[in-house]
């Protein structure tokens, strides 16, 4: 079964998966996307033949505990149950496979009666007109074995030459390790320091979807707000996500890692080049109060996985430039999603705490910021 992109020329509605909207630009985005599809059809199924089973036999744990994707409102329930689905492979997504996995008791009927559900929400999808060709993104499998404790990670390559000739000498690293709690093992698997080493080429990434033993959850996917340039023979890769990210183990037996890619493609040179004024004027404003910081610093707020300005100011002041001039269109800078808050758009509030959060002063700071960056690149 396959879910592509969004076919505009069918009328649907969307419902962003997890938390409402990435703010992100999806320009060029040439993969599955955000946005968990619906229209009348697959509606209708959802609510009349998954839904009731999975309230019937989920909802004691996952209604109030993680990942809740048995909200009491059907409407929510659909975009994060969506989310739980490989639309490509539906069989070997972790929700199909509960009973299989020994993931619940008694509770769950067999895994072919919720995967019959599956395939009726899907051919109802088709129906809608939602699908389109399978070109994802993925990574060759690498075998986990004997994975380290405590402290201690092992990093964990993955080439991605096989997506191409210009992506020669490219590689995915990740640092993993078998996660312990007080030192008993948890079932979990710990995945940090995502980093990619370009080759001889400039490469843009976007969006990195874990498949632990070919399963992808993406309730537990802090990975989606990758989106960064990196740089030609750069001996240092720079961190895609300072995210550190628990994904639960599903079935017995050896450990496979892939992972599925956005978007991966060459580009011209792209970094922040004028830090200087950044530093000075657009981190103070992200910082004052009831501004980007009161979300974007939290690590208990949605927005902060979507992106976490805290975390990347903790690595440096250059680490988070990098990170927001991914979020600008130098072309169209009032487009550019580091602009929603002041324009409301992609759902983004306007105010927090009855203050506005960009006012037309600070929306003229980050402009000046951004017509220095156009300057500088040649834009």
């Amino acid at each position: 079964m396959q879910m592509g992109l969004l076919q505009f020329g069918f009328v649907v509605s969307s419902i962003l998966v997890l938390f409402g909207c990435t703010g992100m630009d999806q320009t060029g985005a040439s993969r599955r996307d955000l946005l968990a599809l619906s229209g009348p059809y697959s509606k209708k199924a959802f609510e009349t033949l998954v839904y009731p089973m999975l309230k019937s036999q989920c909802s004691s744990c996952h209604t109030d505990q993680n990942p809740r994707f048995i909200p009491r409102d059907k409407n929510t329930a659909y975009g994060r149950v969506y989310a739980l689905i490989d639309w490509f492979e539906i069989e070997n997504s972790r929700l199909a496979r509960r009973k299989q996995d020994k993931h619940c008791g008694t509770p769950c009927t067999d895994n072919a009666d919720l995967l019959r559900l599956l395939e009726a929400w899907s051919e109802a999808l088709d129906k809608d007109k939602l699908k389109t060709d399978d070109n994802r993104l993925i990574t060759d499998v690498v075998h986990l074995t004997s994975l380290p404790t405590g402290n201690n990670f092992v990093e964990v390559t993955f080439d991605m030459s096989k997506f191409g000739a210009e992506f020669s000498g490219a590689l995915l690293k990740v640092e993993v390790q078998d996660y312990s709690l007080n030192g008993v093992p948890t079932g979990a698997i710990r995945i940090r320091k995502p980093r990619l080493t370009s080759g001889a080429s400039n490469l843009f990434i976007r969006l990195l979807r874990p498949r632990l033993n070919d399963h992808f959850d993406a309730a537990n996917n802090l990975w989606e707000s990758v989106q960064a340039p990196v740089a030609a023979n750069n001996s240092n890769p720079p961190l895609l996500s300072p995210l550190v990210m628990l994904i639960e183990r599903n079935g017995n037996g050896s450990d496979s890692l892939a992972f599925e890619v956005g978007e991966l493609r060459v580009i011209d040179a792209v970094a922040c080049r004028a830090l200087p004024y950044f530093s000075a004027n657009v981190i103070p404003y992200m910082q004052a109060a009831n501004k980007c910081f009161s979300c974007h610093g939290n690590a208990t707020h949605q927005a902060y996985a979507r992106f976490p300005m805290s975390a990347y100011l903790a690595v440096s002041e250059q680490a988070l430039c990098n990170a927001t001039v991914q979020r600008v269109n130098l072309q169209e800078p009032d487009a550019s999603a580091i602009f929603n808050p002041a324009f409301g758009h992609n759902g983004h509030p306007q105010n927090y705490n009855g203050g506005v959060i960009m006012s037309d002063t600070e929306r003229e700071t980050v402009r000046t910021w951004i017509d220095l960056e156009a300057a500088a690149s040649g834009n």
